[in-house]
């Protein structure tokens, strides 16, 4: 293997981790950014389509193809996971502490999501392996809308239907409101 395949094969690796990474970092900080998923995703859409005409070549190096509408799909594809990832943690890390407030919300709903283990039998073959459950809760803000969020186990269990919560939110960077406490306090049940 050549030194410019070798460059080009880490390059690759490279972009292609940063782009999971910044995904992940935008699924995760989601849950604590208070605005509807729709509006950062055609964002980040634009974005991605607008500067994927500029890199396509870069991408095509990157890939070693020459089909043009492949090299234009993968870097949308980059730009977008790199631009919202980028959107969701500059907006939550450059939070103003200083604009910090008490918000009251409501629970309206907590439920559970069933899921399943994958279990490995060999090389090629997976199967469902054990159940264990997902717990969540709806709030309800004070501007009316639902958010999801992910609780504990022991959360779910102590908490009620209808009780308020205090959050802690600050404004963001891009002054979109982001929750920064993610302890909810709980009343704990007395045992006899």
């Amino acid at each position: 293997m050549t030194k410019g395949k070798t460059q080009r094969i880490a390059l690759a690796i490279i972009c292609a981790l940063a782009a999971i990474i910044m995904a992940g970092m935008a699924t995760v900080l989601h849950r604590n950014t208070i605005v509807a998923w729709r509006w950062p995703v055609i964002i980040s859409l634009i974005v991605g389509a607008a500067v994927a005409l500029n890199i396509r070549g870069f991408i095509g190096y990157l890939t070693g193809m020459a089909n043009a509408a492949v090299n234009y799909a993968v870097a949308t594809a980059l730009v977008f996971a790199l631009s919202i990832g980028a959107f969701y943690t500059i907006n939550y890390y450059g939070s103003d502490p200083d604009t910090v407030e008490s918000c009251k919300a409501e629970v309206c709903r907590k439920y559970k999501e069933e899921h399943y283990q994958v279990r490995r039998l060999s090389r090629n073959r997976t199967v469902r392996g054990q159940k264990y459950y997902v717990y969540y809760m709806d709030i309800r803000l004070p501007d009316g809308r639902r958010k999801p969020m992910s609780i504990s186990a022991g959360e779910y269990s102590r908490l009620k239907v209808g009780r308020s919560l205090d959050l802690a939110v600050e404004k963001g960077f891009f002054g979109i409101p982001v929750i920064k406490n993610s302890a909810f306090p709980v009343d704990r049940q007395k045992r006899f």
